[in-house]
């Protein structure tokens, strides 16, 4: 994949470009944090649970496990773990 950015700046390209590759590195870095924070949450009701969250997540789509708060907080999690390893993989891939 080839990302190009046309930026209008009043500083040099070449701070320009280190800046804005720093920036995506700080993002990239972010990422990975909430990545590893909500797998750490998806491991806590795994272990709480016994089972895992794949599991979960089918059983919890096909209404088989009720409506209880902990239910949710953990599709929460579930759901942002996907969502943030996918940004942690596009940033990481951008910022490289």
């Amino acid at each position: 994949m080839t990302l190009e950015l046309a930026l209008h700046s009043q500083f040099p390209d070449q701070i320009v470009r280190e800046t804005v590759q720093a920036a995506l590195r700080n993002q990239a870095e972010l990422a990975r944090f909430r990545y590893e924070q909500f797998a750490k949450e998806c491991q806590i009701f795994e272990r709480k649970f016994n089972l895992t969250t794949e599991a979960f997540t089918t059983k919890f789509d096909a209404g088989e496990l009720g409506d209880a708060e902990e239910f949710f907080d953990w599709f929460a999690a579930a759901r942002g773990r996907v969502v943030w390893k996918q940004k942690a993989s596009i940033l990481g891939e951008v910022a490289a």
